[in-house]
């Protein structure tokens, strides 16, 4: 009986090993293509007031370098996923199609206005990045005004969070916050962020 139970320890252990090497060697696997950038930042957040003072706060954040390796944290209500991996090389061809430096962001934007009666709820969304030849473009995302492939290709830089860490309430990045608070200053297309009337007041 002991020698049962230890020989069905040592096949957990061994299919353990195996499962934690396939794993590192997934996220260890370094794509052949390289990105057409040196470093490119998504990131979803909310404005609030304190006091006088607007203050942001980022739900989701993904970045990626020059090297295809991509860094995305969530905040949940546990606390904060924190996951690592590299992106696959047709991630990589189709983000180099748009994020090159050949086209300004905006020029991907189909609307910059809501149609009448049309409510837009969020989420704000912000992308910055940096091209090969150190030049930077930025962005309000509006998903409502942008071309559907351009949020497809933002959308498809996703993978599934690891541990929620639970000592990590916020996501902290105050130059990134910076960035967003004077974009958001000399933007003049951002919809005014509003929940669609209820039943019930569609019906007075």
């Amino acid at each position: 009986m002991n020698f049962q139970r230890l020989n069905m320890i040592r096949k957990i252990c061994t299919i353990l090993v195996c499962l934690s090497l396939l794993s590192l060697s997934h996220i260890q696997a370094q794509p052949h293509i390289k990105p057409a950038f040196k470093y490119w930042v998504h990131a979803t957040y909310e404005t609030k007031l304190s006091g006088a003072k607007k203050q942001v706060e980022i739900s989701d954040l993904q970045e990626i370098n020059e090297a295809g390796l991509a860094h995305l944290k969530t905040k949940y209500y546990k606390g904060v996923t924190d996951t690592s991996f590299y992106l696959s090389d047709d991630q990589i061809q189709k983000l180099n199609t748009i994020f090159n430096g050949s086209k300004k962001l905006t020029s991907y934007m189909v609307a910059n206005k809501l149609p009448p009666g049309r409510h837009y709820a969020g989420p704000l969304e912000y992308l910055y990045y940096i091209d090969a030849r150190g030049k930077s473009d930025e962005l309000l995302l509006v998903d409502a005004f942008m071309d559907d492939g351009f949020n497809q290709l933002v959308q498809s830089v996703f993978i599934l969070p690891s541990k929620v860490d639970q000592k990590v309430k916020s996501i902290k990045n105050p130059v990134l916050t910076g960035k967003i608070l004077k974009c958001e200053s000399s933007c003049t297309y951002l919809p005014k962020i509003e929940q669609p009337p209820t039943v019930l007041e569609i019906v007075k």
